[in-house]
């Protein structure tokens, strides 16, 4: 056999290999549940939000924070409704935006999220408020 035939042979066996572990890692992953969302799966209740289909609720701007109320129109979970906190932003900057990401993620202002509800916007206040003594 000429070493041509050895490496076609050998990317075949490797296309195979390829393939079957990732039969197996859908596999795995169409399993994976945390608190009681189907995750990686085709049969998934979880939305990712569209960061472009948005509106601002309410804001309120407390020293270098920023809380946000977001209803996501095509996020299902908690009704579409996310309390987010920034820092460092400009003043308006939030509302100027075209895109939010719900997300953490690094170079974001994101710092903080809470349950979409009056005691989780009451909760992102005073985690605010006690945040701007300390700086």
């Amino acid at each position: 056999m000429k070493l041509k035939d050895h490496l076609i042979v050998i990317s075949q066996i490797t296309i195979c290999v390829i393939a079957g572990i990732h039969q197996l890692l859908c596999q795995l992953l169409d399993c994976v549940q945390i608190m009681g969302f189907k995750y990686f799966s085709a049969n998934s209740s979880v939305v990712v939000p569209d960061i472009h289909k948005f509106n601002i609720l309410r804001l309120l701007e407390i020293d270098d924070f920023t809380i946000v109320e977001i209803h996501y129109t095509t996020c299902h979970n908690f009704g579409g409704h996310k309390i987010l906190v920034f820092k460092d932003l400009e003043e308006g900057e939030i509302t100027k935006v075209t895109e939010i990401d719900p997300h953490f993620y690094p170079k974001s202002k994101l710092i903080a999220r809470f349950l979409p509800t009056e005691e989780g916007w009451d909760m992102a206040v005073d985690f605010c408020t006690l945040m701007k003594g300390r700086q």
